[in-house]
């Protein structure tokens, strides 16, 4: 089941409009300017002189020279003690992303990420990582012998959610984190959809995407109920959700009606279910209980299409009276 259609386009609309933030893609080659920017700066030692050649082979179009360079000042440096190992582990990751080979590349953004942690190569590596693991749920394959025929998307998955536990409360975190949300929504895993949601919120109650998740996180909740035979516990949920969003956005004509709608189709499912209960209570012939449900049937969900259902079964066996027997 999905919330009302207007309600849907509404939420599209929120996070197209989030688009820049969320779209967002770390450069995977160093820019010209910060190459030139590097020169100007004072006199460097031989390592930081060896990595910065690597670098401008790199935006000279020569990624495999670049590489190779750094190959071997990285086996010499196996340590990891050398202050400029980092920013090595850097520019080799981005040599081989420009190699097309990035799911490589991420074990030296991995490296920084996991060792040097105070380095300011750690959000670079952290941005560069979202990157790729956007491509992998957007459905780019990584390589095997060559060619790209591995779903990488358990990958991606995994990378977003390391970058949201690794840096919390941070926009980068923040961006991981709807662009996890949003994959699930995408491909109907409303389960998961729904928890991130429920992450994000507690998490960035400050958010200018918080609206625009409360209502993900309604609509990923309602999503979940399969039918009057199966549990309801999605429909109280989505309706606390409900209680949520209008006690925080009071008045907002711009999806009240929708919302309203979805509260009439919840009132329905939860009528249906009860019809659904007394049904079985038939079949086992435990008419007392059955009686019961289709009066408080009745009693609490009266406008709905189940309500009219349960009254011709209470009329046809003569128990809408209050002290009606079997």
């Amino acid at each position: 089941m999905c919330i009302p259609r207007r309600v849907a386009l509404f939420l599209l609309c929120a996070l197209v409009l989030a688009g820049p933030a969320l779209a967002q893609r770390a450069e995977l080659e160093l820019s010209q300017q910060g190459w030139e920017a590097a020169q100007a700066t004072e006199p460097m030692d031989e390592d930081e002189a060896y990595i910065r050649e690597a670098w401008a082979l790199l935006l000279g179009g020569h990624p495999s020279k670049a590489k190779k360079m750094l190959n071997q000042w990285l086996r010499e440096n196996r340590s990891g003690a050398n202050q400029w190992v980092p920013l090595a582990l850097l520019v080799r990751g981005d040599a081989k992303v420009a190699l097309d080979d990035e799911y490589e590349a991420l074990y030296d953004y991995e490296q920084i990420s996991t060792n040097y942690a105070g380095s300011p190569e750690f959000i670079q590596a952290a941005e560069r990582t979202m990157a790729i693991a956007i491509d992998y749920i957007e459905g780019k394959r990584r390589k095997f012998l060559g060619l790209r025929i591995s779903s990488a998307r358990r990958d991606g998955e995994e990378l977003l959610t390391r970058i949201a536990e690794r840096l919390p409360g941070s926009q980068l975190a923040e961006r991981a984190t709807l662009e996890l949300g949003a994959h699930y929504r995408r491909t109907g895993d409303y389960a998961l959809a729904g928890q991130v949601y429920g992450t994000f919120l507690e998490a960035y109650p400050t958010s200018t995407f918080y609206r625009a998740v409360l209502l993900a996180r309604i609509e990923t909740t309602f999503a979940q109920y399969n039918g009057p035979e199966y549990d309801g516990s999605g429909l109280i949920e989505t309706e606390e959700l409900l209680d949520v969003y209008e006690n925080r956005y009071p008045g907002d004509l711009e999806v009240q009606a929708e919302l309203d709608s979805l509260r009439v189709r919840i009132d329905e499912s939860q009528g249906q279910q009860l019809l659904e209960m007394a049904k079985v209570y038939f079949k086992r012939g435990e008419k007392a209980s059955a009686r019961y449900t289709l009066r408080r049937l009745v009693s609490d969900h009266p406008r709905t299409t189940a309500a009219q259902d349960a009254l011709d079964i209470l009329r046809d066996r003569g128990w809408l009276e209050q002290g009606a027997g079997s």
